[in-house]
């Protein structure tokens, strides 16, 4: 930091000891340089330290935000993604870090779709969160320029995988979507459902992204990878190839009982559904017990057919406790 910024308030800081706050302000030295400018962004900073100087928690609180910036991370981007560029994964990758400064929990869903929001923002893109269920089907949405009409919105899904048992190369979407009218059905039942509810739930948005994650170690740290997958969307919408006979029940049975009604069984079916060349592409599933449609053992590698769009892996800093203390 430099005298301009520094000498604004160095007589004031000098007094109150405040030099142990700005690691790289030396603010006796300062006065003594020749006046150079800094960033608006540098202003911005000092002014909004210099509102919390009786503020001794969210200080640290403040000095572990920024200690966490300096973690060590990894980062890899698939040079074929047409998602993220150098300015998405740079915003994904602090927030990740900021994030894992003041906590050591995976990020979840809602944490996640925001970090997606602020990175498509930060690379250009106008997006929107979808709150409220304004589009149907969709998390958010990338509107086109207003000069380009040929373009229509773009509707995007978000999911989060994280689980302990959670497989690299193998991606599990432990809920497609709710499936009450499952109940009761037969194989051409569900083979109905499909027609008449799966696929036009596909069908309500363009893309699909999840962010999974899994404990791993960096450096020798406790670390977190997180892989950030597209999965195609028409790879999912064949399950419109789907047949009766197909289907097999998978001996997975709960018992539901009512006050006045007799016992009944809920039962779990599976298909396997295949890609375009006739390979096993992923696992359809129909869980009756929790009644909601499932996908198990989609594959997952950078050239597909579920694309690894980027990684980034941030370390765990020691158990956090605040007031400048570990």
């Amino acid at each position: 930091m430099h005298r301009s910024d520094c000498g604004l308030m160095a007589d004031r800081k000098l007094q109150m000891g405040w030099t142990k706050h700005y690691p790289g302000c030396n603010l006796v030295a300062a006065m003594e340089q020749p006046e150079k400018i800094l960033s608006d962004q540098m202003r911005q900073l000092l002014q909004a330290l210099d509102a919390l100087e009786n503020e001794s928690s969210k200080l640290s609180l403040l000095i572990k935000m920024v200690e966490g910036l300096s973690l060590p991370f990894e980062q890899s981007i698939n040079q074929k993604s047409s998602l993220v560029n150098t300015s998405f994964a740079e915003y994904f990758l602090n927030r990740l870090l900021i994030h894992h400064a003041i906590a050591d929990e995976k990020l979840n869903k809602l944490a996640f779709e925001y970090i997606f929001l602020g990175a498509l923002v930060a690379s250009g893109h106008n997006a929107q969160l979808t709150k409220g269920k304004t589009v149907p089907g969709a998390d958010l949405v990338i509107v086109p320029p207003s000069n380009n009409e040929s373009i229509g919105i773009e509707k995007l899904s978000l999911k989060t995988e994280g689980a302990d048992n959670a497989q690299p190369r193998a991606i599990k979407i432990s809920k497609l979507m709710e499936a009450r009218w499952m109940r009761d059905r037969d194989a051409a039942g569900l083979v109905e459902g499909i027609q008449e509810r799966i696929l036009p739930h596909l069908n309500q948005y363009d893309r699909i992204f999840t962010l999974r994650s899994f404990e791993v170690n960096l450096k020798g740290k406790k670390a977190v990878r997180y892989d950030l997958v597209e999965i195609p969307s028409d790879l999912l919408r064949r399950v419109s190839s789907i047949k009766a006979e197909d289907i097999s029940f998978d001996n997975k049975e709960v018992e539901i009982s009512g006050e006045s009604k007799p016992k009944k069984k809920r039962q779990t079916f599976s298909v396997s559904v295949n890609d375009e060349n006739s390979r096993p592409a992923f696992k359809l599933i129909f869980d009756g017990s929790v009644e909601k449609i499932s996908i198990s053992n989609l594959i997952v590698s950078e050239e597909g057919p579920a694309i690894i769009h980027a990684s980034w892996t941030i370390t765990i800093p020691d158990i956090i406790r605040y007031h400048g203390k570990k």
